[in-house]
Formats: structure tokens, sequence, C-alpha cells
């Protein structure tokens, strides 16, 4: 089911409104612990990466954060790679249109949540409460839209592998859902470019899910990647 009656809404992964910052850190909590059952994708792995720097100009820009890239995020190093699951959700999971954070039994999913913002644990954000209707959804869909999503590099890093992944190891079974805008805006915009990257893989937008800022979405099977 659609949210169309709403018209077109941007849904850029916002903060929720209604947020109270209460001076806590929130009590996310990974898909895991909140799952009801996990299927195994890749084992975990130690991986060698090399530098992937040929060349830059921070140091005549802002020499502190060029250091922190060159250190921290491009350079040379061993990592340890967590092992990839896709985790069920209880049925009732519910996915909040305006933000995609996404509430399990009371308790909020970690990787739906952006470290900044500052949440209640017990729903006082609930933005279900304010009015926006709930749509029902019946098919297995797995989690892909969040916070960053209209950012290319959170897209093609983090959000894009999601689906690959999904559908790597369970061909034509999961929808997945999306901002509304990935199914609205042009070519020419992030929206277009996300779109045309999902076709890369094979996989049809009528499988997908369209998300509304002015909806919630109620989950019999939601699924999350790891």
């Amino acid at each position: 089911m659609l949210c169309s009656a709403f018209g077109k809404v941007m849904t850029m992964g916002d903060p929720p409104e209604g947020a109270e910052d209460t001076g806590k850190e929130p009590c996310p909590e990974e898909a895991e612990r909140l799952g009801v059952s996990a299927d195994a994708i890749l084992a975990s792995i130690t991986l060698a990466l090399p530098s992937i720097l040929i060349g830059d100009n921070w140091d005549e820009h802002n020499p502190g954060f060029g250091a922190h890239l060159r250190r921290d995020i491009y350079g040379a190093r061993t990592v340890q790679l967590d092992r990839i699951a896709l985790v069920r959700l209880p049925g009732g999971t519910l996915l909040y249109g305006g933000s995609f954070a996404v509430l399990v039994d009371g308790r909020w999913l970690r990787d739906q949540l952006h470290s900044s913002w500052r949440l209640t644990s017990d729903g006082s954000f609930d933005e279900g409460g304010n009015g926006r209707p709930v749509i029902d959804v019946a098919t297995e869909t797995v989690l892909v839209a969040r916070f960053g999503v209209a950012t290319w590099g959170h897209w093609l890093g983090e959000l894009l592998p999601r689906m690959v992944l999904a559908e790597r190891c369970f061909p034509d079974r999961f929808s997945y859902s999306l901002p509304r805008s990935v199914f609205t805006e042009p070519d020419g915009t992030i929206w277009g470019a996300i779109r045309q990257s999902i076709a890369a893989y094979g996989i049809a937008l009528d499988r997908c899910i369209p998300i509304d800022g002015g909806c919630n979405y109620r989950f019999r099977a939601a699924h999350a990647v790891t």
C-alpha cells in the first residue's frame, strides 16, 4: 500500500520532529539482538586495505582535517570485518517515514539512528502519535532507506550493498524500502543515479516499497542486513 494521498514528500532521513534532547544517550540495539532469526551471508574476515590516495590538496584548505582523512579514512590499514547476516525482525516493526528511524518492540534499531540524534529510549518521539497514518506492509522487506541516503557515498558504500547481498543470496524474495524520491525525481539528480544503480543489479522498482515522509510503516516481516 502507498500513501500517495499525501503527494510528493522528500524524505532525506532528517532527525525526527519532536525528538527530545534529554541529555541522555539513546539506547539503540543491534539488529541481531532485536531479531527473531538470522541467516549468515558472509563470515567475519580480516582484510589488508591499501591506501587509495594518489594525491590531495587538503593541506591548502584544512590541514587538520586532511591529516584525519589520510590516517583514518583513506590510509592503508588492516581491518577486521564482522560477519554479515540477514536478520528477520519481529512482526509489527515500525519505520517512521520522515526519518527512517525503526522501532522494534519499543527498542531502537541502532543502524537506523544517526549517532548525533538525541532520542529517548521510551519512544517519546513516537511519530505515529502525531496523526500520521500507519501503512501495513505484508511483503518480506529488507530495510534500505535510512539517514544519509541522499549522499552518494553512503548510498554506494552502505545502502546499495544491502540490496545486492540480499538479492544475491535470496533472488526475487524480498521487497526493499526506498525513499519516494527514488521513484519520482528525474534523471540527472542523486535520486536518478540511485535508480540507475539499482537497475544495474537487475532489481525492478516495482518490487520496492516507496517510503513517504507523511506516513509511518508497520512491517509484517522486516529484515535488516547487519
